[in-house]
This record gives C-alpha cells, structure tokens and sequence, in this order.
C-alpha cells in the first residue's frame, strides 16, 4: 500500500492506542477510589495494549515477528473478557456487592478459561501462517484453542 491508506493502515493502531489512553486518564480524574473507575482505567489500558499488538502486528516484517506479536495479543486479549464483564457488573449498582456474590464464579471463568487458555495453549492456537510479504496479505489460520 502507497499514500495515506498506506499511512494509516500503519498507524491507525497506534492512535486507537492513544485515544484509549487518553479515555482512561480523563475518565480517571474523578472518582478514582470507586472500584468500577478502576475497572474502566484498566479495561481502557488493556484496549490499548491490544491496539499497541495490533498495530506491531500490522508493522512486523517477518513472519516470526508477527506470530510472537500475535501471541501477545492472545494473552491481553484474554484479559479483556473479564475486566467489561467485572466493570458491567458493577457499574450504576448501589447494591454491587450483593450482585457479585451471585456473579463471582461467572467473573471468575471469565477471567481463568481465556487466560489458561492464551496462557498454556498459546503455542497450540495457531496452526499456520501464510505471509505473503507484507502484514495487509498475511493471513493466520487458527486451531480449535484459538477459537475458544
């Protein structure tokens, strides 16, 4: 790719990166001691350290280097799950507490099954990728883990 699409294929991660960052640290400015803020603050970093995967991934020039990238990815990505599920429990409840004990094995599976799985599995996830050159035509095929 040439030009400004070329451009910003490459770099639209990194600014989704940014405006996460920026999102968490305004939302951050007030009320920092209540626990849906903290989920929020960390919900927003982990968006932002996937886009930051992502956008490495899009930028790798070999393929070892987009597998390794995309293996990172796997793991944050699995932490994602959890955290808005956590953050949606909670958030606009006065009574969250008493919600939570209904949900804590809920949250909990949603923290454990994707990140054993990114986590022990991560070398299983992938069955192959097909890299023609540059990350725009590259093309991963997944395994029975990287679909859960």
């Amino acid at each position: 790719m040439s030009g400004f699409a070329g451009f910003a294929y490459q770099f639209l991660p990194y600014a989704g990166a940014l405006l996460c960052v920026a999102i968490a640290v305004f939302g951050s400015l007030r009320r920092h001691r209540v626990s849906p803020y903290a989920l929020f603050l960390a919900g927003m970093i982990l968006l932002a350290a996937e886009a930051v995967c992502t956008g490495r991934l899009v930028n790798a020039v070999a393929p070892n280097d987009a597998l390794a990238w995309i293996r990172i990815r796997f793991i944050v990505t699995a932490a994602l799950a959890g955290t808005w599920l956590f953050f949606s429990l909670i958030y606009s409840r006065s009574n969250y507490r008493e919600y939570l004990d209904r949900w804590k094995w809920v949250v909990a599976c949603a923290y454990m099954a994707p990140g054993i799985i990114a986590i022990f599995f991560n070398d299983s996830m992938t069955h192959d990728i097909l890299y023609a050159g540059q990350a725009s035509l590259m093309v991963v095929r997944l395994t029975t883990y990287g679909y859960v």
